[in-house]
């Protein structure tokens, strides 16, 4: 087998003739999606029963050898499947011998459980009572009657914070009377500068608001299943696009008409996150997505609201510059 993969030996023909993806779309009628994941080896990404179809239209519409390149295919599959055999068997075999070391340490324990006795507790209450002597009785009643003395005492001396309280209050009061009466002579002399101040500031703002609604960019959204339709109207200059992760692990994602390679972008911990910029005369762009869940997407500053995309497969939004 070549050292090659099938993608890569299909892109570097398609290059070596001067092709697009676009070019061999409309020779082929195989969707440039479909054509980039040939390239990338995302097999998955296409339907079983259209991959060797695929894969001979594109390697005759690249002068290669349909027949060489299904046979390279299929060893491709049987190699990928073989290694993920191979990686899986040491994972079974460390599982069973976990199990086995757990066998002993739950006997262990068990044997520890069983050679515990609780202790008898012996209540308080088995205790015959003691009696109490007359000293002990004379005892109490004369701590008793020293504490009504020392009560009796505590009376004796009024206490003085209700007093200092209210002195408090009252020098408060006299402050915040004061404070009014001053605040009210100053504010009468402001307020015919405070009217014109506050006319000429209402008209300001009213003007800025107007001015602000107008030039803020709006963004909806219809259709639903595996393709979204975008609009965008007040567009800024250029119009940038960014997707991120927001609970994907990874996820691939192409903007047709944009800055970025034909190949597009794989995020991931690494990369989460990616700007798109869209030239100044685009009017339409299509965005591609291999992931929806956990994936965010803005659109110049807007949040484009991608719920109601519900394929598996890959996705399709259609942005529409106003």
């Amino acid at each position: 087998m070549s050292n090659k993969t099938i993608g890569e030996i299909l892109k570097d023909a398609r290059i070596r003739q001067g092709l697009s993806l676009e070019d061999v779309e409309a020779k082929t009628d195989i969707p440039s999606h479909h054509l980039l994941a040939l390239e990338l080896d995302q097999f998955d990404l296409i339907p079983d029963e259209k991959t060797l179809n695929y894969i001979q239209r594109y390697g005759e519409t690249v002068d290669l050898h349909p027949i060489a390149l299904k046979q390279q295919y299929r060893e491709q599959i049987q190699h990928q499947e073989s290694e993920t055999d191979h990686f899986a068997e040491p994972a079974v075999l460390k599982d069973a011998l976990n199990a086995e070391e757990a066998v002993p340490k739950e006997i262990e324990e068990i044997a520890e459980s069983d050679s515990q006795i609780a202790e008898p507790v012996i209540s308080n209450t088995d205790k015959e009572p003691e009696l109490s002597t007359g000293t002990e009785t004379k005892t109490s009643f004369a701590n008793r009657s020293r504490r009504y003395d020392y009560d009796d005492e505590s009376y004796d001396e009024p206490s003085r914070w209700p007093i200092i309280i209210l002195s408090l209050v009252a020098i408060l009061i006299l402050l915040f009377v004061g404070y009014t009466v001053w605040h009210q002579l100053q504010g009468n002399r402001q307020t015919s500068q405070a009217s014109q101040y506050w006319s000429v500031s209402s008209s300001t703002e009213q003007e800025t608001t107007s001015v602000s609604t107008d030039s803020q960019a709006t963004l909806s959204v219809e259709g639903s299943g595996r393709a979204l339709t975008a609009y965008l109207s007040n567009a800024s200059d250029p119009v940038e696009i960014v997707v991120s992760l927001s609970g994907a692990e990874s996820g691939w994602f192409y903007v047709s008409n944009s800055d970025m390679s034909e190949d597009g972008v794989t995020l991931n911990s690494a990369t989460p996150s990616y700007t798109v910029s869209l030239p100044a005369s685009t009017a339409t762009a299509t965005i591609t997505l291999s992931v929806v869940q956990g994936v965010t997407i803005t659109v110049d500053g807007q949040a484009l609201d991608t719920s109601a995309l519900t394929g598996s497969d890959l996705s399709y939004i259609t942005l529409n510059i106003q």
